[in-house]
Order: structure tokens, then sequence, then C-alpha cells
């Protein structure tokens, strides 16, 4: 496990505007990032159309 993860553990939180500001802080840092959704784009696609060939039997399972 990443030294990040205990960090996020181990502060405490003082209010319900708190955690919600470092969601949007991380959320800010992850989506900012280059490159960071150009291999889930293309497999969401794909995941999408294979949904849409089966027809919505089962579906579920693929997501």
């Amino acid at each position: 496990i990443s030294s990040r993860v205990f960090i996020v553990h181990e502060i405490p939180v003082e209010s319900e505007e708190d955690i919600v500001s470092r969601t949007e802080v991380a959320f800010a840092i992850v989506f900012n990032k280059p490159g960071v959704f150009e291999k889930v784009r293309p497999f969401l696609h794909r995941l999408g159309e294979i949904c849409f060939e089966i027809r919505a039997q089962d579906t579920e399972n693929f997501l």
C-alpha cells in the first residue's frame, strides 16, 4: 500500500466540508494529469459496444 494512503487515514476529518474539499483537490489532481484517461476511454467504449451487441442480455456482468 502506498504511503499516501496512510496519510489520508491519519489526518482527522473535521467536518463534511473538509472531506468534500479534500475530495475535490484529489479529483483535480487526477483529472488534470495528462493521459490518465487514454486507456480507459477505449475500454469503456468497447464495453458499451459489447453491451449493445448482446442487447442488454445480462450486461451487469460486464459493468
